[in-house]
């Protein structure tokens, strides 16, 4: 996915699909703090690990708050 070493970095990079990813990598993968923009401007924002979201919150594209994580463990917001 990334061209970094084993060390965190920190980068802006976008994808095929026009999605977005600004923050941490490590070893190749998301990591750290970042915010992930999808193509269609829903957001995910906060801290990940190994690729994946494990504290943030996520946004539609109007900014209205659809889920949390906490600890990887996705918690939908009715």
């Amino acid at each position: 996915m990334f061209s970094v070493g084993v060390g965190a970095e920190t980068i802006s990079h976008t994808f095929s699909d026009g999605s977005k990813y600004v923050g941490a990598v490590k070893k190749g993968k998301i990591h750290g703090h970042g915010t992930y923009t999808y193509a269609n401007g829903a957001k995910s924002v906060g801290e990940y690990k190994d690729d994946k979201p494990w504290e943030g919150t996520t946004y539609d594209e109007d900014g209205n708050v659809t889920a949390t994580y906490s600890e990887g463990v996705e918690k939908p917001v009715n």
